[in-house]
């Protein structure tokens, strides 16, 4: 029986959020904000254009729902991959000497960015992203409709398949893994007022929560001994002007209204205070090269990498959208290049893998989703940890065919 899974539109989504976020910023909430110049409200509205102009060729091309043949999965090479998973971390600890997480525990201390062995590990931990939300598709589509079910044997086995980035301490690619994870599943979520009142009450309680955590962190950070209400440092760190101390439960927005901003005032700095670099070749190494090969050719080429971060607002805010980079070593070419490459090339994947397979297509897309939005922090189109989960999904649609997937 053929399954309706629903197309979750990534140029849209961004076109929403990015649209929230300058909205937000012009509240002007802290002093250290820059006001946005010309050239860079021409650069947003140009961009918001196109991403609506996408948005509408991606609904055209690919409608708002598609219907997935029944799908048979090779469980042995599933199993196979859990197994050299499984194989693969237990050399990783073997070669470093050690289980961060463990060492954690145990106060030993640990270098995460030395863990693992060279080159391999890159592919390790990305294949385990890709095979995760392999997992909980295949959970999706083999279930009966009517019968649905919150733990079944998908459910476990993604969940082992998690656990190895707890026990290295990997909060960015467990959080990357179940926000691909979360797109995947909104494509078989009916969405109705309900579940859209649920979501919305569920995003209030996280943003409380998010500014609960950071308060903790930051006053333990610094040793100020106060209850975790207390917001007054990030309201410090953060410029916050003067109306945003008056209220110990809107404070802790604070920290939610920095995440979402703090990038956009990052980039209108570097364009007011920086001048930008004129080599393509360093522009094209660090903006436009996988981060697991750029951080090699940075040190044989002798580019300063730290370059993009040259003009923050304050040094607890280090991101600066996905193009910050790329204004700094290219100007306002590079801000091009790199927004005309991110659009076209995710598009071209996207057609490529509806065409050929469109159990892979939910997983790219999902993928695409998550890059997109984290773009509003930072440069994660040439982040591994997506780069090559999509990359997967290219090579199990061309090249190996009937390794998962009968």
């Amino acid at each position: 029986m053929k399954r309706k899974v629903k197309n979750i539109n990534p140029f849209f989504m961004l076109f929403s959020l990015t649209l929230i976020v300058i909205v937000f910023y012009n509240f002007n909430l802290s002093r250290f904000y820059p006001a946005l110049s010309l050239s860079m409200f021409i650069f947003l509205g140009g961009l918001l254009i196109t991403l609506l102009i996408y948005s509408l060729v991606y609904s055209i091309i690919f409608k708002s729902k598609m219907e997935i043949e029944p799908i048979r999965i090779n469980k042995g090479n599933l199993k196979k991959s859990m197994i050299f998973l499984i194989v693969g971390y237990i050399m990783e600890f073997i070669y470093s000497r050690q289980i961060p997480l463990l060492n954690t525990f145990l106060d030993l201390g640990t270098n995460y960015k030395e863990f693992g062995i060279p080159t391999f590990h890159v592919f390790l931990v990305t294949f385990n992203v890709f095979i995760s939300n392999f997992i909980i598709l295949t959970g999706q589509l083999t279930q009966s409709k009517n019968r649905k079910r919150l733990f079944n044997k998908s459910t476990l086995l993604y969940i082992i398949s998690l656990l190895p980035f707890i026990l290295i301490v990997s909060r960015g690619l467990l959080v990357i893994t179940i926000t691909i994870s979360f797109f995947i599943l909104l494509s078989f979520i009916k969405i109705d007022f309900k579940k859209c009142l649920w979501g919305s009450i569920t995003i209030i309680i996280a943003g409380f929560l998010f500014g609960l955590m950071g308060n903790a962190r930051l006053n333990s950070d610094y040793n100020y001994e106060t209850t975790v209400m207390d917001s007054k440092l990030i309201l410090m760190i953060g410029g916050a002007n003067g109306e945003m101390w008056n209220n110990d439960f809107t404070n802790l927005y604070f920290w939610t209204y920095l995440y979402a901003t703090s990038p956009i005032a990052n980039l209108q700095n570097a364009i007011d205070l920086v001048k930008p670099g004129d080599s393509f070749g360093d522009f094209f190494i660090t903006q436009l090269t996988p981060d697991f090969v750029s951080d090699r050719l940075v040190n044989l080429y002798n580019i300063d990498p730290s370059l993009a971060n040259s003009a923050l607002i304050t040094p607890e805010l280090t991101v600066g959208t996905q193009y910050i980079g790329s204004y700094v070593y290219y100007g306002w070419v590079g801000v091009i290049i790199t927004a005309a490459i991110l659009i076209l090339s995710l598009l071209a994947v996207l057609i490529l893998l509806r065409q050929s397979n469109p159990f892979m297509f939910i997983i790219g897309n999902a993928v695409i989703c998550t890059i997109l939005i984290l773009s509003l922090f930072e440069n994660m189109f040439m982040f591994a940890g997506l780069f090559l989960p999509l990359v997967y999904c290219l090579m199990f649609t061309f090249v190996f065919k009937k390794i998962l997937l009968l």
